[in-house]
């Protein structure tokens, strides 16, 4: 599999033949896909690919990019993450193993990673991947926060944290009193985090979003409101890469 890169972007470039006269070009969830007519000659067929590819790469650079987060940032990129305060670097680099389902994470110092990704890896499962290799780190620091907010504010009994990556929700608490919060927290201000840690406290009080649970959360946290709009503007972009 060849790749283009634009920008900050890993595009994987997928190549085939057709039947059909007109060769082809498409951007996908999966990448740029080529199709190449058949009956083009060795040197026609290099031009080709080298026009559908100009082509794709203005397209994408004009914005339309629907798919990024799907792709991963160029072999030998530098990405600079905030995690809880701490700032990390990371190196991406080609994976030299032979298991093409396998990403290696190696900690060079303190607070640098060297990050190894296979060919075919896509953007969501690198998120997942460094996600599992933080969440260890920083889960006694995230439990202590937790721990602390509820003794300040609502002394309810506290079952168990779960912390993994999520796409679809922020946090839930459930009947047991265990609270869920999404790795993709540990990217926001440590306001933000403490924001959505309160309002899954306040679930162990009042289990639906009725209005006394939101005059309770807001009891404790009068500027909730901005930490939530803050959430809703700069939440998707909370990502480790």
């Amino acid at each position: 599999m060849d790749f283009l890169i634009v920008d900050r972007y890993r595009v994987p470039v997928r190549n085939s033949r057709t039947n059909q006269q007109r060769s082809q070009v498409a951007i996908t969830r999966s990448g740029i896909r080529l199709r190449i007519s058949k009956y083009l000659s060795k040197s026609q067929k290099e031009e080709t690919i080298n026009n559908l590819l100009r082509w794709a790469e203005q397209t994408l650079r004009n914005g339309d990019i629907a798919y990024a987060e799907q792709w991963l940032p160029p072999t030998n990129s530098e990405i600079q993450l905030t995690i809880l305060g701490t700032p990390w670097k990371l190196t991406v680099l080609p994976s030299l193993s032979t298991d093409k389902a396998r990403i290696s994470i190696f900690r060079q110092s303190s607070q640098t990673l060297i990050v190894q990704i296979p060919a075919q890896f896509n953007r969501n499962q690198m998120n997942r991947a460094l996600s599992s290799y933080f969440i260890p780190i920083f889960y006694d620091q995230v439990w202590q926060i937790l721990q602390n907010l509820n003794n300040r504010f609502t002394k309810a009994p506290l079952g168990n944290l779960n912390l993994r990556y999520t796409t679809s929700r922020w946090g839930s608490c459930s009947s047991l009193g265990n609270i869920s919060l999404s790795s993709r927290l540990l990217l926001a201000p440590l306001p933000i985090l403490e924001a959505v840690m309160v309002h899954e406290l306040v679930h162990l009080e009042i289990k639906n979003h009725s209005l006394d649970f939101h005059k309770r959360v807001e009891e404790f946290l009068p500027e909730i409101k901005q930490q939530e709009h803050w959430l809703q503007m700069h939440g998707p972009n909370l990502n480790f890469c």
